[in-house]
């Protein structure tokens, strides 16, 4: 329900297209928030690499074309929703099939 580049955590799910259950959430580093912190942008994109490895989609309100492209070259769709989260998992589950969110 972020902006990808501000979000500080992200919330798994899991779902069938009917059902979103929550997992656990993992905490990162927001990727951008301003010039000053994007210096080291690329050590921060690595790490929300890394801690949504697993999924295979990403939900966010706005996600940028770098983002977009480096999940995209893991397998990882990118989705914009501004549907409730439990209602974005299960469209997206639906849409995809089975996946982690």
């Amino acid at each position: 329900d972020q902006h990808f580049g501000h979000a500080s955590e992200f919330y798994i799910y899991e779902s069938d297209g009917n059902t979103a259950n929550f997992l656990e959430k993992r905490l990162v580093d927001k990727y951008c928030v301003g010039k000053e912190s994007c210096d080291d942008h690329e050590s921060k994109m690595s790490a929300i690499l890394a801690a949504v490895d697993d999924c295979n989609a990403v939900l966010a309100l706005r996600i940028g074309d770098a983002p977009t492209k480096k999940l995209n070259a893991k397998g990882i769709k990118t989705i914009t929703t501004y549907d409730r989260i439990e209602d974005a998992v299960k469209t997206a589950a639906q849409k995809t099939q089975t996946i982690n969110i």
